[in-house]
């Protein structure tokens, strides 16, 4: 079981011998019952050296240098280490011993991409997307570009849409069939929308749904004329106007 009682003198000095014979914080666990990170806080308060890596060789322990203090305040660790040409591990042992924490760097200033030459002529034609592709830089990026240059991005055409079963639907693939064209008179009154046999969305079904009713084309068709739907109005429309004649006219 390992101990919690407090380090005697006798205690410490074991662990002097420990550090100094090579000896690791298993060895020193193993006989003095105590955890490996109690033996090696103790030797960092007690300076008592460095503790030989297990399996490896032992290591030559730098004692603090006395105007460590003083210099630690305003240099990095690297700065210090090359300073007094020793390895990192010691710097962070001596700050530890000392109570001087590291200094922090601060961050270099970040670099924005510079506004290209001819960004203010072309980029008012183009989408987002376009500009993204062009420039290949992020919206961030060519969202401040266009601030800087007093543009705006061109807005993308809008396709025409129909309701389906969801929402607003591309309607650039337009059904002119005959069905189709019912379809599209009655979505004037409700949604509309191909399925399949069983009542579910698909854009290639063979069937239509209409509320909660799944029809066939003829169904479909039916309903529509039901409703008004003239499939032939458009022959009124383009039929010629009859003219008459003036001796018609006499007569």
């Amino acid at each position: 079981m390992i101990s919690r009682t407090p380090w005697t003198a006798e205690e410490i000095e074991q662990v002097r011998q420990f550090i100094a014979s090579g000896k690791t914080t298993i060895d020193a666990s193993e006989v003095l019952g105590r955890s490996r990170k109690a033996i090696m806080d103790v030797a960092i308060r007690n300076d008592l050296g460095c503790w030989q890596a297990h399996g490896g060789k032992p290591r030559v322990e730098r004692q603090l240098p006395d105007d460590f203090a003083q210099l630690a305040t305003n240099m990095t660790n690297d700065e210090l280490a090359a300073h007094y040409r020793t390895r990192k591990e010691n710097i962070t042992l001596w700050r530890k011993l000392t109570g001087v924490f590291a200094v922090r760097v601060p961050p270099p200033p970040r670099q924005h991409p510079t506004l290209p030459a001819g960004f203010a002529l072309d980029a008012p034609g183009l989408t987002m997307k376009q500009a993204k592709e062009r420039y290949n830089r992020g919206e961030t990026t060519l969202n401040r570009w266009a601030i800087e240059a007093d543009i705006c991005f061109r807005t993308p055409r809008l396709a025409k849409t129909i309701m389906g079963p969801k929402g607003a639907v591309d309607r650039t693939q337009r059904d002119m069939t005959r069905a189709g064209q019912a379809a599209d008179y009655l979505r004037r009154l409700s949604s509309v929308f191909r399925c399949d046999a069983n009542g579910r969305a698909k854009t290639n079904g063979k069937f239509w749904r209409r509320g909660s009713a799944t029809l066939t084309d003829a169904d479909l068709i039916e309903r529509a004329e039901d409703r008004g739907w003239n499939p032939h109005a458009w022959k009124a429309l383009s039929a010629p106007i009859p003219t008459t004649t003036t001796e018609g006219a006499r007569a």
